[in-house]
């Protein structure tokens, strides 16, 4: 649920508000079978019930801040900020076994739109963020594990018109990816540390042509380097959340997109 106040004091400058309220909710129901149902259970008892439950449960609290401002003809500065807090705990109807911690975030951006002139265009920017995220296990407050983790990105987008029909663009920057409490909770509870936050570094080229008013064809390269990607890691009989070291992915897209009608297109796509 969220509340957003939108405001345009004049034509310099706008910003806007958000208030949200989130809540996630979810129950794994497993039914466990008997010998004589083709299971493996002689009888069913408290540590193996007839149908066992796991269940997750989270909510919280964000607000966001983002404002622009036109300060001169050709510049636009955008910024913003935000905050958001979850609080979340499991349980399970079999054991007394209960988890529950706190995942927050704070983030905050700036960046710059600079048009040269009507066919030249430029974006500048940085982003930040942090995560703090707290366990702990059957209420006992000395179990309590903190970690923190950080992430600084800058962006940075180019697009010129060679011609009226003939665009160039350019794109480069860096995004991250952090783990989710519940898998990062799963991590401390099999003693493995969390895993580092996914940083990926990448850019894109791109060219694109029409072909009078309804066909255009558009060719991109993007490559991408991927640092700590965060998967699955198999140790012994444990399966957790870990890095791989690097990954490297490099692609070519070309599209073609025609318009047959005011109420029809089509387009075909290879990547």
């Amino acid at each position: 649920m969220a509340l957003q106040f939108d405001n345009r004091p004049n034509d310099i400058w706008q910003y806007n508000i958000k208030y949200y309220h989130m809540i996630e909710e979810n129950n794994l129901w497993v039914r466990n079978l008997l010998s004589t149902e083709g299971g493996s259970l002689p009888r069913f008892t408290h540590r193996a019930p007839k149908w066992y439950r796991s269940g997750w449960f989270s909510q919280g609290n964000g607000v966001e801040v983002n404002a622009s401002v036109a300060y001169d003809s050709k510049n636009v500065l955008s910024f913003g900020a935000k905050y958001i807090k979850l609080s979340w705990n499991t349980d399970e109807n079999n054991t007394s076994y209960h988890r529950d911690g706190n995942d927050a975030r704070r983030s905050f951006y700036v960046e710059n739109a600079w048009s040269a002139d009507n066919r030249t265009r430029l974006i500048l920017g940085v982003r930040r963020e942090d995560v703090t995220q707290d366990f702990r296990d059957n209420d006992a407050a000395t179990q309590k594990t903190t970690s923190k983790s950080n992430a600084f990105d800058p962006v940075l987008n180019f697009t010129h018109d060679i011609t009226k029909n003939d665009t160039i663009r350019l794109s480069a920057g860096r995004s991250h990816v952090f783990v989710g409490s519940k898998d990062a909770a799963g991590n401390i509870r099999s003693s493995y540390p969390v895993p580092k936050p996914e940083r990926n570094s990448n850019y894109e080229i791109g060219w694109k042509h029409k072909f009078g008013s309804k066909a255009e064809f558009d060719l991109t390269h993007f490559r991408t380097d991927v640092r700590d990607r965060i998967r699955m890691i198999t140790f012994g009989r444990d399966r957790v959340l870990g890095n791989v070291d690097k990954t490297h992915i490099r692609g070519l897209e070309l599209a073609y997109r025609q318009t047959f009608s005011p109420k029809l297109f089509g387009f075909a796509n290879y990547t």
